[in-house]
């Protein structure tokens, strides 16, 4: 997670919701993650959503939360 400034470190409580993000997103196995997708994916947390960014499927039934709102095409996109 190389985004994260060098205060934030594995002692400070923050650090697991970054590292919990980090997962949702699939950054390590992305190699990263995309600004837009961070951006979005944020604005869901605070209630907003862009209908043009969203499919019409049903969401998973196997997570809760946010990560009932995140899916990847097979490309990879967010």
């Amino acid at each position: 997670m190389g985004f994260l400034p060098e205060n934030v470190t594995e002692d400070r409580p923050d650090y697991k919701l970054f590292e919990d993000l980090w997962e949702l997103l699939d950054g390590e196995t992305r190699e990263g993650l995309k600004k837009e997708d961070l951006a979005y994916a944020l604005m869901v947390i605070r209630s907003t959503r862009d209908p043009e960014r969203e499919i019409d499927c049903d969401p998973r039934e196997d997570v809760q939360g946010l990560a009932k709102m995140i899916i990847f095409d097979q490309e990879g996109n967010f």
